[in-house]
């Protein structure tokens, strides 16, 4: 069932991607509806400015930052002892760097130099993976019991 859950979030994210939908709102979509929509339209509009690196700044890659607040959202943190969400955008930051050999927008596409259909092909296809890596993490850090303790 994970597997197919992580799949399911990979494919749906490419095809919201293809379809339009920048980065990080493809990667809450997909989802907030595989897991049965928990999230208010308040949530998901708090990550309508984040695509392309925050506001089309190039920095701050949305679809890292829709993964985030996707982990942050859906997992939460229930104590003070409670690590989980810390330990998860960790990983998926971690995830990224070395998927990507870079930290931000700007940085993982720099080899590119502006083909438009190699870069939205590129994009659906990491934000597909972004997707799975979250909906991954979200599975592995929400069936942590009592959180991690720091």
């Amino acid at each position: 069932m994970e597997k197919n859950i992580i799949d399911e979030a990979r494919k749906k994210a490419i095809n919201l991607y293809k379809g339009g939908t920048h980065c990080s709102l493809a990667i809450l979509y997909s989802i907030n509806d595989l897991l049965g929509n928990p999230l208010t339209e308040e949530k998901i509009n708090l990550v309508s400015r984040l695509p392309v690196g925050m506001g089309y700044g190039g920095c701050f890659c949305g679809a890292v930052s829709g993964g985030v607040m996707a982990i942050g959202f859906i997992i939460g943190k229930k104590s003070p002892n409670d690590y989980r969400v810390k330990a998860a955008c960790e990983e998926l930051h971690r995830w990224f760097k070395h998927t990507c050999n870079a930290y931000c927008c700007n940085g993982a596409i720099k080899h590119m130099k502006c083909h438009v259909k190699k870069y939205d092909e590129h994009w659906a296809n990491l934000t597909g993976e972004l997707a799975g890596k979250t909906m991954e993490l979200i599975l592995k850090y929400s069936l942590t019991e009592g959180g991690i303790v720091k």
